[in-house]
């Protein structure tokens, strides 16, 4: 988390307010945006509902809203924290005032990436920089040579060999790029290359290589809330496979891979939110879109 609070702080420094987060999977079509807004019509409440495997009703950090189920009618955009309908133009000026956007997904729903690509066109006056969790930094060169109209699209996949390296349908993401291609901003491969993270996953962060360790940002393991975030989507997502969630009681051989597991969570966040920072400082005028899986934006805690 040491990069993540880092990134926050910056862009509380820059005083125009907390940026906007999205969460795209806990209502479609719905962004969760924090900051000053005009006051707009009030959202009906439903009782809580209880659920043993809810994703979105977890009492991490301090977060009330679980309290409340929101009903929602298509295309709307609710802002979660005031309970508020924000009207185009309140969420125009909010998505204009933020130094950094984050706009999280479910990889392969296409109602998620409409709404990425609604708030892209509403940054368009000030030409974003757009971050992509999908790709690694190690494939930065072939997407610059591509923005800068060297190679096609074709061959810049083809380069960054799309189908091994993210997999999804290239269609949902085939708008950013061409965005940044056509009013000249940077697009940024966020992520670390596979190797790495898949190796922290199974061996932990003490395996990596002095030179790969040098390289790496600090990687905050400290934050309770976001471990127990993570060890609850391992949990749910094994129940949804049908098993059992993870006994506390487990041997130390199975804590040692959850470790592992946790700290290969935190490095993708930690490496994202450096390489956000650094465009930052290099560009303090342009705001940046990020676009990422919802787990790594829950809560505010990714």
């Amino acid at each position: 988390m040491e990069h993540v609070k880092r990134l926050a702080a910056d862009v509380a420094a820059r005083g125009r307010g907390r940026g906007v987060v999205s969460d795209l999977v806990m209502v479609v079509a719905a962004v969760v945006a924090f900051g000053c807004a005009s006051a707009g019509p009030r959202v009906e409440r439903g009782p809580l509902i209880q659920r043993s495997h809810d994703l979105y009703r977890l009492p991490l950090a301090g977060d009330s809203r679980i309290a409340h189920e929101i009903r929602l009618r298509p295309g709307e955009v609710i802002d979660t924290d005031r309970l508020l309908r924000l009207t185009g133009e309140q969420l125009r000026r909010r998505v204009r005032g933020a130094d950094v956007v984050l706009v999280g997904e479910r990889h392969d729903s296409l109602a998620d990436h409409h709404l990425q690509w609604r708030v892209m066109r509403l940054l368009e006056p000030r030409k974003p920089a757009i971050g992509l969790e999908m790709l690694p930094y190690t494939k930065q060169p072939t997407i610059d040579r591509y923005l800068r109209g060297e190679i096609s699209e074709r061959e810049m996949l083809r380069r960054i060999d799309w189908r091994r390296t993210w997999g999804f349908d290239v269609e949902l993401y085939r708008p950013f790029w061409r965005f940044a291609r056509r009013i000249a901003a940077p697009l940024l491969a966020l992520n670390e290359p596979a190797s790495v993270v898949r190796q922290v996953g199974r061996h932990g962060l003490a395996s990596l290589s002095p030179e790969i360790r040098r390289r790496l940002p600090t990687i905050d393991l400290s934050s309770t809330a976001h471990r127990a975030l993570f060890f609850y989507m391992i949990g749910g997502l094994h129940h949804h496979r049908g098993g059992r969630r993870p006994s506390p009681h487990h041997g130390s051989r199975f804590r040692g891979r959850m470790r592992h597991f946790y700290e290969a969570q935190s490095l993708w966040d930690e490496a994202m939110a450096a390489r956000v920072l650094a465009q930052l400082r290099r560009e303090s005028g342009r705001p940046v879109l990020v676009i990422a899986g919802k787990g790594h934006l829950l809560y505010g805690l990714g």
